[in-house]
């Protein structure tokens, strides 16, 4: 079970992870020291990286599509899948299907050839999700406004 401070820094991290500990303590009056010494023990056992959240359509990618793959070479289908420049999240699967690969691409034309690529794996399933929008991106365990 999480202590309170370690779940009140957690959230803060969660929201703005370049926040400083002195701006942290201000806000909730936790001691920098205590904010330090729980950072140090989070980052040796639960925090495993920080990271920025990009918008990829301002670099071009207006094109975010969620695939559900299922492949006879799955080993294969996985080493391409993770080396893809295209891939943004990958998850391995176990209610029948192999993978969920969230991907962004800058038109339909890299989509397409995308998809062509993976017709060397012995696709045996292939879901297209077409996302419009994003309601809620890396929200979980953040405090209600």
């Amino acid at each position: 079970m999480m202590k309170k401070k370690e779940q009140l820094l957690l959230q803060h991290l969660r929201k703005n992870s370049r926040k400083s500990l002195t701006e942290i303590s201000k806000e909730t009056g936790v001691p920098v020291s205590t904010l330090f010494d729980t950072l140090k023990r989070l980052e040796a056992n639960l925090i495993t990286k920080h990271f920025s959240i990009v918008d990829f359509s301002k670099l071009g990618y207006s094109i975010k599509v969620n695939f559900v793959l299922s492949s006879k070479k799955k080993k294969e289908l996985k080493a391409f899948l993770v080396q893809s420049q295209n891939v943004n999240s990958l998850s391995s699967l176990i209610n029948g299907s192999d993978f969920f690969a969230e991907c962004i691409f800058k038109s339909l034309k890299d989509m397409t050839d995308f998809k062509s690529q993976l017709e060397s794996f012995d696709i045996s399933d292939m879901k297209e999700i077409f996302i419009i929008e994003d309601l809620k991106r890396e929200g979980a365990l953040l405090p209600e406004n």
